[in-house]
């Protein structure tokens, strides 16, 4: 204020006046300027006029250090504090980390001596310089160090001038190689002619001869024995079923350790990843199969992501008059959002784009008092709400904190009265004194096709192959004929028509392959298809065996769809096409629709064995020759119908059976396919 703020009325030669004389003026007080944060940007409500508040908001890779410091007030004495800096939240980066390290035990000990190159880890400032961090061994043994057969976990960390820490983990793991055990038994002895029996425990295959002798070899001037290991002559070992390697998961690597004469694996993922949702918690190499347990599929490491927002449950109780009808509970709940909402969270939700209540519910009950007038109470249920802002690094102990600090301003809201209703809903309601309670523990929400761990306070969802079953809460593999190529889905997306998996949960569109269509098959029901064999035949699309033709009955083409993909046609198997199937068997030994040709120069050739049928013969109009083989047993050669084409028009048998076939052929080409029994 210029001039300051007094003025006095002086009296001099009769006449008054204020000194001093100058207008009194208020101006605005100001603060200055405010330290701007390395690595901040500060914006401010009203630059450094009074009662301006100024935020600071850091860049990406940095964090307040203060979060009570992220605001300053403009008051007259100047600003009332200092803006917080902005830290660095990125850690090291490795520059380098083993990978597991598989070592076997020396010999006829169970140790044995493990080096590696120790890690290295850098750091970047001002989002440009790379500076060496510090690496400290903080779990395990040094390299060179003597490590016994079993897992080590071998723990670096790289710390920043920020206290950032990057993790570089791997295993050493220390193998001892066994024989398995063999059984050996003989009864005998080791005497010549003794004979011994060979096994392995535990069910474990033989590889060579389960039995053998101890015989005698006299090539030398004294006999000598040895043992005959029979044709193969290969003495006989236990065998191990290996398994095949698994494959590694994507971001991540296997750690495998020999047990007993097996192995088992554990998934281990990279920094910022997480073992999928309901990933098997081990797997094991069966060695009597050569088979993993549960199975040999590896899920990929999944990207575990932020929450939407954290809820904590809470409830409040009213005295209520009749709050029975449903549409006086929709305008209760209504208003109840409203004043909720209402609540000033500006001091308790800083760090947080919105804090909010929701999921109201309200449930009306009756309630017996002792003059037995019918009573209402009025229970209303409510999430407080803080969403969560993804990529932010937020801390959830804040979100808790301030979950919690809403509870509390709530819970003064309604200890002074101000949760009651008058006059405001159709009926009024009286808020119960200490009526409002919260659950215990948070819940996080997540978005749909994932789930949350409260291990580590991420959303984790099914991994590619597999959906989120709702009513179950589990991953459930997609299952044949389907496939998913993104995580933390629903459900699985179809093959394309005419496609199919060879198992369950496929991970990608190209694992769809054609099916086999009727009249072709294969192991897997998928391409490459081989045709039905003669004899066989497949009606369904994408099947792994072929059907035999009953009774002795065949098929005349490979590849056949039908047991009536034949001459025969479906009069075999329909009795009221019976007739006809007969007369084209009578008319016509090859198969359907074969041209007539001429057979004049063709013959048949028989036997028989009594001179009744060979007379029979000798009087065939057709007869060439017969001829005695031996006594009583008669070769007989005859001529084909003669058939020729000189007249347009034959009469006779010839012609009676060929109208008949053109009868039948546009019987089945065309009556069976284009007219119904119904028009006549």
């Amino acid at each position: 204020m210029p001039g300051g703020d007094t003025r006095t009325c002086e009296h001099a030669g009769g006449s008054s006046e204020w000194t001093p004389t100058t207008t009194i003026q208020c101006e605005v007080v100001t603060c200055g300027d405010l330290l701007t944060p390395q690595h901040g940007i500060v914006s401010c409500t009203d630059g450094d006029r009074y009662g301006s508040v100024c935020r600071v908001e850091c860049e990406e890779g940095y964090l307040p250090e203060d979060q009570n410091k992220i605001a300053a007030v403009c008051q007259e004495g100047g600003w009332d504090g200092p803006l917080t800096r902005c830290k660095d939240n990125r850690p090291p980066v490795f520059d380098s980390c083993p990978t597991d390290i598989v070592a076997f035990a020396d010999r006829n000990r169970e140790t044995t001596h493990v080096t590696w190159t120790e890690p290295t880890a850098t750091d970047k400032i001002n989002n440009d310089i790379n500076v060496p961090s510090r690496v400290q061994l903080i779990e395990g043994s040094p390299p060179g160090s003597t490590f016994t057969r079993g897992q080590h976990l071998i723990k670096y960390t790289a710390t920043d001038a920020f206290s950032n820490e990057a993790t570089c983990s791997f295993s050493v793991i220390v193998q001892v190689r066994h024989t398995l055990k063999a059984e050996l038994s003989c009864p005998s002895g080791y005497v010549y002619g003794s004979t011994c029996t060979f096994g392995c425990e535990t069910g474990y295959p033989v590889d060579g001869p389960t039995a053998f002798s101890c015989e005698r070899n006299y090539s030398s001037s004294e006999p000598v024995g040895y043992w005959d290991w029979g044709a193969g002559g290969a003495q006989p070992f236990c065998r191990i079923v290996p398994c095949p390697s698994l494959r590694p998961p994507g971001n991540g690597a296997l750690a495998c350790d020999g047990w007993a004469y097996g192995t088992f694996c554990l998934i281990n993922c990279n920094e910022n990843w997480d073992v999928p949702l309901d990933a098997p918690e081990r797997y094991v190499c069966e060695t009597l199969s050569g088979t993993w347990n549960p199975d040999d599929d590896v899920p990929d490491c999944a990207l575990p992501r932020d929450p939407d927002s954290m809820n904590l449950p809470s409830e409040l109780y009213y005295y209520s008059g009749d709050c029975s009808d449903p549409e006086t509970q929709a305008q209760i709940q209504e208003n109840f959002i409203a004043i909720l909402n209402s609540s000033d969270y500006s001091d308790t939700c800083q760090l947080f784009v919105e804090c909010a209540a929701e999921n109201v519910q309200v449930f009306c009950g009756n309630v017996t008092t002792r003059s037995l007038q019918p009573s209402f109470q009025l229970r209303v249920k409510f999430d407080l709400t803080v969403k969560v802002q993804p990529g932010h690094h937020t801390s959830y102990i804040d979100v808790e904190d301030t979950l919690f600090a809403m509870a509390n301003k709530i819970d003064e809201r309604v200890k002074g009265g101000n949760f009651s209703f008058h006059n405001v809903t159709a009926i009024d309601l009286e808020v119960q004194p200490d009526s409002f309670v919260t659950e215990r523990w948070t819940s996080l929400v997540c978005q749909p096709g994932y789930l949350p761990n409260y291990d580590t306070y991420m959303c984790k969802g099914c991994i590619k192959g597999s959906y989120l079953d709702t009513d179950t809460g589990t991953c459930e593999k997609c299952t044949t004929g389907q496939f998913q190529d993104e995580d933390g889905q629903m459900a699985c997306k179809p093959c394309p028509s005419g496609t199919s998996t060879v198992k369950k949960g496929s991970r990608a569109s190209d694992l769809c392959l054609a099916t086999c269509q009727p009249g072709w098959y294969s192991d897997t029901g998928m391409a490459p298809c081989a045709q039905c064999e003669m004899g066989h035949y497949q009606s369904m699309a994408g099947q792994k065996q072929c059907h035999r033709c009953p009774g002795g009955q065949t098929t005349r083409i490979l590849g056949a769809k039908a047991m009536n993909d034949d001459a025969r046609r479906a009069g075999d198997k329909d009795d009221k096409k019976e007739i006809i199937a007969d007369t084209m068997k009578l008319i016509s030994n090859g198969a359907y629709g074969k041209a007539v040709t001429n057979k004049e120069k063709q013959s048949d050739v028989c036997y028989c064995d009594s001179e009744v049928a060979a007379t029979q013969k000798i009087n065939y109009p057709c007869l060439r020759q017969i001829t005695e083989v031996v006594d009583g047993f008669y070769e007989i050669e005859t001529g084909k119908r003669r058939i020729t084409f000189d007249l347009p028009l034959q009469v006779g048998f010839f012609d009676y059976q060929y109208a008949k076939l053109r009868m039948l052929q546009f019987y089945y080409d065309f009556m069976l396919k284009f007219v119904d029994v119904s028009d006549f």
